[in-house]
């Protein structure tokens, strides 16, 4: 595998998971911060949260995330085995 269908891999599978957990953290977060005090599930958190905000609620903020995301993945571990090479050599023993 070349290093740039690396990159684009680790990049493509970085952001398919951040836009699936993205709506979690958001319940997450809206059920740690509800100002009533009463406990309340993640379903109920789900359906008053579409049903106050709209369902596109559950994606806010996500354009930054799947960008740091795509950074990340992508320079991170699609340049590593090179970076790895460049700076070891063949010696394949841990540092």
């Amino acid at each position: 595998m070349t290093t740039l269908e690396r990159m684009s891999c680790a990049a493509v599978s970085g952001m398919t998971a951040e836009l699936i957990t993205t709506p979690f953290a958001v319940l997450i977060v809206r059920m740690q911060i509800a100002s009533d005090g009463a406990p309340r599930g993640f379903v109920t958190t789900l359906k008053d949260l579409i049903k106050k905000e709209g369902i596109s609620v559950l994606y806010r903020g996500s354009v930054p995330a799947v960008l740091r995301t795509l950074l990340i993945s992508g320079i991170g571990v699609g340049l590593y085995p090179t970076a790895r090479r460049t700076i070891c050599g063949s010696n394949t023993d841990p540092l």
